[in-house]
């Protein structure tokens, strides 16, 4: 299964969420498999993992245009026995770094790094785990300071027709 699909700058490769197989070689141990972030070469080369090998899943996720760094979502206490806290990650390619960036212990996900590649944009559902998802829109500096929600016309109680 693939899911969170990105195109490489350079069109000649995908970067793909999928399970990472690539130790698995009993039924027990499929079990224990995580998600992880793929890049294939479209001239059909074996995927090559680019993510970090964690003990959770990762995610949604964007690559940074330049494929310097990739965000992602991850839970961000997946031991605690509480509902899943979803928080955004950054990992460097060149020093294998991973940065947490948010720490809003609610459902932080769908990262997208602005064009001018100063600011991610992501959403926050703070319903998480409840009966109805309440999503609101916020941006942070690519280093995880200055998280700020933007107020859309449909979080301030105005009609947005």
């Amino acid at each position: 299964a693939m899911n969170s699909l990105t195109v490489a700058q350079d069109g000649e490769s995908i970067f793909v969420q999928m399970l990472d197989e690539d130790e698995v070689e009993t039924a027990e141990e499929s079990f224990d498999m995580k998600m992880r972030v793929f890049n294939i070469s479209l001239d059909g080369d074996k995927p090559v993992a680019i993510s970090p090998k964690l003990d959770v899943d990762i995610y949604d996720f964007t690559i940074e245009p330049n494929e310097d760094f990739m965000i992602y979502q991850a839970v961000s206490n997946p031991f605690s026995g509480e509902t899943f806290q979803y928080e955004l990650y950054k990992y460097d390619f060149e020093t294998k770094e991973v940065q947490q960036l948010t720490e809003l212990q609610e459902y932080a996900g769908h990262p997208v790094i602005s064009r001018h590649m100063n600011k991610i944009f992501f959403i926050v559902d703070k319903r998480f785990g409840k009966k109805d998802a309440d999503y609101h829109l916020y941006e942070m500096k690519l280093d995880g300071t200055e998280v700020t929600e933007i107020i859309l016309p449909i979080n301030a109680g105005i009609d947005a027709k």
